[in-house]
């Protein structure tokens, strides 16, 4: 056999054919992993007794067609139990008051004659000559023909088959889910709890919203949300599950350092769940809070912003503290300076620079202009940004709209004040701070003077300008000043479904 051949073969199976097979390995067919959660998907939903959610199942085929992987999983079967809206008239006939409400027409009895009996006659003699049954026969024959049978109730779309598909198929890439519009309950909330809390998933958000989610079945999954250093936002809105709820949730949420966006718009929570919120900013790294839609009342409010303001107004001293240093040791080295120079000083560097002239007359032309070059070619170091560390009590958005924070609430007038002064202690000295949003809250014209001049200390201060909100109940003119100041606040972008009114 020649020897070529033999190198040649060689070079063919040898490492080279290995690489390539290995690379084709590695390689992930989206087309035929996306068919394979699919059909695992339907058969757990056959197998847990559950619906298939079209969602799911449209967005899956969707990508298959379009040969790509999914990284975003919405999850709204929209199989709930439809109801009808009454119209206006409807409901005013129904409830309104005796003179606006519409009786039934009475009908006028019958006369005593025999007209009922001649029609029932006729009817029958008819029957009987085409050989069918009376009027009446025929009526329960229908309705008895026509009843449909009894249908089997169709079981509702859950969560939990989806979590195990992904499992089961060790699907890494989905980075959001959004669930909607669905029961969660404690098995249900605990499949998703457990595919959090494995920590290879890379999940940046999760969002359930209107799930009925209970208080019992909180606490884990915020204890699973530690283990998964992608996730930093959760939305829980519309989500009745009160002050028990929040108090689980929050105990499980201290100490995770990942998470930054925490959003718990109408979910019923009062002034008490200030308490639990405030210690979860001081140990946590939550920096974004929704609270929309809420009853945390100006108590509330204290509640949840008193160590922050602490800690805004520490630091505000601190960096006063250090300007003034800087200033002082400035000052200190221009009079060190001034005292240092002398008269004879220029006399003393003419002749020294003259006999540095004598010495280094050839040699430093060439050499010199290198080293000179050199170090004028040298950039300045640019100064590192001060890392802050993960888990520290400031605020960066903070969502309080339509909160019930007026003059009427719990400590009336007084209570209502303290809360604006409190939050303004923030604006004032927090240069991290960029949106604070009381729209809906009655603060007053003097809460609204007092938000002004802690918006103007913030420009004084020399600090980034921020976004604020507030309602319009107040003096025309002082609420023209603060839009001014205050840029107007983003909206959230939220999914394509129905928003819920509050009660």
């Amino acid at each position: 056999m020649p020897v070529g051949a033999n190198k040649k073969g060689r070079g063919k199976g040898g490492k080279g054919g290995k690489k390539k097979g290995a690379s084709d390995s590695l390689a992930v067919d989206p087309v035929k992993l996306m068919k394979q959660i699919l059909a695992e998907y339907e058969s757990k939903c056959s197998e847990l007794v559950s619906g298939v959610c079209p969602s799911v199942r449209l967005a899956m085929r969707e990508a298959i067609e379009q040969e790509k992987l999914m990284s975003k999983f919405i999850v709204c079967p929209r199989d709930r139990s439809e109801f009808t809206r009454w119209a206006d008239e409807d409901l005013i006939a129904m409830f309104g008051p005796p003179e606006m409400q519409k009786t039934p027409e009475k009908k006028k009895p019958a006369s005593a004659g025999s007209g009922r009996s001649r029609s029932r006659s006729q009817s029958r003699k008819r029957a009987q000559k085409k050989g069918e049954p009376a009027s009446g026969q025929v009526l329960i024959d229908r309705f008895v023909k026509r009843e449909p049978p009894p249908a089997e109730p169709r079981p509702l779309a859950r969560v939990r088959p989806l979590m195990e598909a992904l499992r089961a198929k060790r699907y890494t890439g989905i980075s959001a889910l959004y669930v909607w519009d669905m029961c969660l309950d404690l098995i249900e909330l605990n499949s998703i709890s457990s595919l959090i809390g494995k920590g290879f998933y890379a999940l940046t958000k999760v969002e359930l919203m209107d799930c009925l989610l209970q208080p019992d079945s909180l606490k884990s999954f915020g204890d699973s949300t530690r283990a998964c250093r992608t996730l930093t936002e959760i939305v829980l809105d519309f989500n009745e599950f009160s002050d028990d709820g929040c108090k689980e949730l929050c105990r499980g949420l201290i100490g995770n350092k990942y998470l930054k966006t925490l959003s718990l718009c109408y979910c019923d929570l009062t002034y008490l769940s200030g308490k639990y919120l405030g210690t979860l900013l001081c140990q946590s790294a939550v920096v974004d809070l929704f609270l929309d839609g809420n009853e945390l009342e100006a108590e509330g409010v204290i509640y949840l912003v008193d160590s922050l303001a602490e800690y805004a107004e520490d630091e505000a001293k601190r960096r006063e503290e250090e300007a003034q240093r800087k200033l002082q040791e400035a000052a200190e080295k221009a009079l060190q300076s001034a005292s240092e120079a002398k008269p004879d000083s220029a006399k003393s560097s003419k002749s020294g620079k003259k006999k540095g002239g004598k010495k280094g007359g050839k040699k430093g032309g060439k050499k010199g202009g290198k080293k000179g070059g050199k170090k004028g070619g040298k950039k300045g170091r640019r100064k590192k940004p001060v890392e802050r560390p993960a888990i520290e009590p400031v605020i960066r958005k903070l969502h309080l709209a339509d909160n019930g924070i007026d003059q009427v609430g719990r400590g009336a007038n007084f209570v209502c004040l303290k809360s604006v002064i409190r939050l303004g202690s923030i604006v004032s000295c927090s240069p991290i701070l960029e949106e604070l949003d009381l729209w809906g809250n009655d603060i007053g014209d003097v809460g609204g003077r007092l938000v002004f001049e802690f918006l103007q200390a913030r420009k004084e201060a020399k600090l980034s300008s921020m976004s604020l909100r507030v309602g319009p109940r107040m003096n025309s003119e002082t609420f023209a000043n603060i839009q001014k100041l205050g840029s107007g606040i983003k909206k959230r972008k939220r999914g394509k479904r129905g928003r819920k009114k509050k009660k």
